[in-house]
């Protein structure tokens, strides 16, 4: 079997195919707590990649909700990343089911099995940008600005024809005070996030998409632009480096 460059080989490596039943009430919660997991996961000696599927029809005729896909170097790999990952032992009993039932470690040199995990995670990883470019709308609409400001990497580049340029985060956050209390003179705003075209390249992506901005007390639509920008993954999640605004 050929391994596509830039990934592992598959001998020795192993698969953990963990299912989910998440009742509807709890699956807000339970979404909210795997990616935070994976967050900490993704930081781990030996964690090769992973993600979320969402089941559309059941599985071995059990109504499961979500299956985990986790590839690993190695069992010990695996049990010493969940350890430092969780050190509250959240995840104790999972390890403890997992050595009871061996059959959910499926070694994959003999199969394709490193073909699931880099599909999965690059869509967690589309997901996860779609997040974050909403919360940045959001957070502004709410008047969260610190929250704001924390979508942020360790570098800021900022324009846009509305609220000006900025190269550094005490600018920005002072032109986006009064760019937010402006507007709240005016009747506030909702910002509608769409059209996204996100081109990942490992810790880094590209990101294109469309912004609607509405007048949150008369609901008349102000404008269209475009998002033109550069992200990178961070400890904290993917966070902007480069946000060009073109109208």
């Amino acid at each position: 079997m050929t391994v596509p460059p830039g990934q592992p080989p598959l001998s020795g490596t192993v698969v953990l195919i963990n299912p989910f039943r998440v009742p509807e009430e709890e699956r807000e919660r339970f979404l909210a707590n795997y990616k935070a997991t994976m967050e900490r996961l993704r930081l781990q000696d030996g964690f090769l990649g992973g993600g979320l599927h969402e089941l559309l029809q059941p599985v071995h005729a059990e109504a499961f909700d979500y299956v985990n896909v986790n590839h690993w170097r190695s069992i010990e790999a695996f049990r010493a990343g969940i350890a430092a990952a969780s050190p509250d032992g959240v995840f104790g009993d999972q390890v403890a089911r997992l050595e009871a039932h061996p059959g959910l470690f499926r070694v994959a040199a003999a199969y394709g099995s490193w073909a699931v995990p880099p599909a999965a995670d690059a869509a967690a990883d589309r997901l996860a940008i779609m997040d974050v470019a909403s919360r940045f709308e959001t957070t502004f609409d709410r008047g969260e600005l610190d929250e704001h400001m924390a979508f942020w990497g360790e570098t800021l580049a900022f324009e846009s024809p509305y609220m000006g340029s900025f190269r550094d985060h005490a600018g920005y956050r002072e032109g986006l005070q009064r760019f937010y209390d402006d507007l709240q003179r005016k009747g506030g705003t909702r910002h509608l996030m769409t059209n996204f075209e996100v081109d990942l390249s490992g810790d880094r992506a590209k990101v294109r998409s469309y912004l609607t901005v509405f007048n949150r007390a008369s609901g008349a639509m102000l404008g269209i632009v475009e998002w033109q920008d550069e992200m990178a993954r961070t400890a904290a999640g993917w966070r902007y480096l480069r946000r060009i605004q073109v109208a």
